[in-house]
């Protein structure tokens, strides 16, 4: 994956005294290109013919306990557990068996071009000030590439189907915006007013637009990205008011209420379709094909709350001490382009950080607690909505620990997971398990040096 960016900003200061104290514009140019390779081994010993037999059973086993007891007779309960170390150690990784093949690979390359146009104000109205932006984004986007149809016959084989799939795509679109912050003219002003109307965009993953077309005959099934995909877009929508407290301001608390209307949203579809390859042996025959299209639309409400302040009203040690809560309620509603109504994909009902922190000096320690109740991880494909994929709502304890030297030393200590908590998804229930994955403590140590 490359990235290439250049970026010119200008912005000119207003001194005729008008409603407008300077105006901004700019360029904006990105190319990316993705390039996908995928390895094969040019020899019958693959690494998927390795057994746990052909292992060192001191660091190669099995786990158990899959699916909490809950499944029929017959269900796996075992889940083989394997030491990367131990399975280079034993069979080491060399050049000559992962040699790149023509087979399941593509390139992408999208370039954008941005220009904008923004206007700031700071204008006192009566006894009042406000301040803010109007301004409006276009943006230009191009996106080519291309890929291999890749057939797998009946007889194992894996057959690259005559020619390239093409991706070739254009779209342009204008983001108009809006923000402002309304206060008492004082610059020691106990509340503000914050809002904002916005339209932004979103473009195709790679993935959903990938110009690659996996078959399989044996399982009657072609999986493709779909190049001509359009972005999604959203009118949003936000207001709200913060207010400062404690003998100099150190304390705050903000409530903000927040709409967002989102149009030609990328679903996962899945349909039937009646086709042959020739060139690979595959006769015509009808095929469950799974890809993406444009046409789900969501409409999302809901409300965040946030506290701070340090502790500076306790006694020493404990004026040391801060807290940081944030809470968000979210009603969405996504209705997929078959008609099926589901919670916007990636938003939980709830969810909620506390924080507890401690700065004295130059020490400080953080204890970070975040949770999040269950969401649509992602929505279905079938006509009749069913198989939705949700992931279950959990909570994760982060720590992080820094000491900074006057001289410019750092450490920091981060400990991630402390809690060690799973991610389980399943589908429509809680009981219909997916996808579990075991998620250990990680530790961050980091040391640096600011000159």
């Amino acid at each position: 994956y490359d990235e290439t960016v250049a970026r010119l900003d200008m912005q000119y200061d207003m001194e005729d005294g008008g409603f407008f104290s300077s105006i901004e514009t700019g360029l904006r140019f990105t190319q990316n290109e993705f390039d996908r390779r995928q390895g094969a081994s040019p020899t019958t010993a693959r690494a998927g013919d390795i057994t746990l037999a052909d292992g060192d059973t001191t660091s190669w086993g099995l786990q158990g306990d899959f699916g909490f007891g809950q499944g029929p007779a017959g269900f796996p309960t075992t889940w083989a557990v394997v030491d990367p170390d131990s399975l280079i150690d034993q069979f080491p990784l060399r050049d000559d068996v992962i040699p790149f093949n023509n087979s399941n690979i593509y390139t992408v390359e999208e370039d954008t071009t941005a220009l904008y146009f923004m206007a700031n104000f700071d204008e006192a109205v009566g006894s009042l000030r406000t301040r803010g932006n109007v301004g409006l984004r276009y943006v230009n986007t191009k996106a080519g590439g291309v890929g291999n149809i890749n057939a797998e016959t009946n007889a194992g084989d894996i057959v690259v189907v005559g020619e390239p799939t093409m991706l070739e795509q254009e779209y342009s679109e204008l983001l108009p915006s809006f923000n402002f912050l309304l206060s008492p003219d004082d610059p020691q002003a106990p509340f503000q007013l914050r809002g904002a109307i916005t339209r932004a965009m979103t473009r195709p993953t790679i993935n959903e637009m990938r110009p690659e077309v996996s078959v399989s005959e044996p399982d009657a099934e072609i999986s493709r990205g779909n190049p001509g995909l359009d972005p999604f877009a959203a009118w949003q929508y936000d207001l709200g008011i913060e207010t400062y407290f404690g003998a100099n301001d150190e304390g705050m608390f903000a409530i903000t209420g927040f709409i967002k209307d989102v149009e030609n949203f990328i679903v996962p579809v899945s349909f039937t379709e009646t086709v042959g390859f020739p060139s690979a042996g595959i006769a015509e025959q009808q095929f469950e094909v799974e890809s993406f299209a444009n046409g789900g639309s969501a409409d999302i409400k809901g409300v965040e709350m946030s506290f701070q302040t340090p502790f500076t009203f306790l006694p020493p040690p404990f004026n040391d001490f801060g807290a940081m809560v944030n809470y968000t309620y979210i009603d969405s509603e996504f209705i997929d382009s078959s008609g099926n109504a589901n919670p916007f994909p990636g938003t939980s009902e709830n969810t909620y950080n506390a924080v507890l922190f401690y700065e004295r000096g130059g020490f400080s320690t953080r204890f970070a607690y975040n949770f999040r109740d269950d969401y649509l991880f992602e929505p279905s494909s079938a006509a009749d909505g069913s198989n939705n994929e949700f992931v279950e709502g959990a909570g994760r304890l982060d720590i992080g620990v820094r000491y900074r030297w006057e001289s410019g030393f750092r450490v920091a200590l981060d400990l991630i997971n402390v809690t060690e908590e799973q991610v389980y998804i399943y589908y429509d229930v809680i009981d219909r398990l997916e996808d579990l994955t075991m998620e250990a403590m990680t530790i961050n140590l980091s040391v640096g040096y600011k000159f």
